[in-house]
């Protein structure tokens, strides 16, 4: 799920991950097309300090060879001056990231804890795990959970010296 703001309705709109039409990455920004559900067009949301570094660049150069002052950013930085959205990447986030500390609310949860633990162990979990549980000679059951298969992993890890 994805939160936008339309910059036609100027409301925020949730939005579901198949409304993505396309992502393109470049060197300053990332660029998603998603389809708007408020007024049914495509708009382009882009992400990434480097984005609003080169928009604010270019917005000064082009005010000093016109003359005149630099425009100011704006309050509501979801949609830029010319009523383009964008989206704040993550990484420009104030809030803690996985600090690691007791506590902390980032902090990676004990595989017991997970509300989808007792699920299959994902393709990319059985496939390490077993390439893992081959170094070190040991077998592991194809039917293993998400949460147990984390632990193993953990395990096997510390006994091959891989991953670490």
């Amino acid at each position: 799920m994805l939160l936008i703001t339309c910059p036609t309705t100027g409301t925020d709109e949730l939005v579901a991950d198949r409304r993505v039409r396309a992502v393109t990455s470049t060197a300053t920004h990332l660029a998603l097309h998603v389809d708007c559900p408020a007024c049914g067009t495509v708009h382009a949301y882009r992400s990434g300090r480097r984005w609003e570094e080169a928009r604010a660049r270019v917005a000064c150069r082009d005010a000093a060879r016109s003359g005149v002052d630099a425009p100011a950013p704006a309050a509501d930085r979801r949609v830029d001056a010319a009523g383009r959205g964008y989206l704040e990447h993550m990484s420009e986030s104030d809030a803690p990231v996985n600090s690691g500390q007791t506590g902390d609310p980032s902090a990676e949860k004990d595989p017991s804890d997970w509300v989808t633990g007792g699920e299959p162990a994902t393709g990319a979990q059985k496939s390490y795990l077993h390439t893992l549980a081959q170094q070190a000679g040991e077998d592991v059951p194809d039917d293993i959970s998400k949460a147990d298969a984390s632990l193993k992993i953990d395990e096997l890890q510390e006994e091959t010296g891989r991953g670490k």
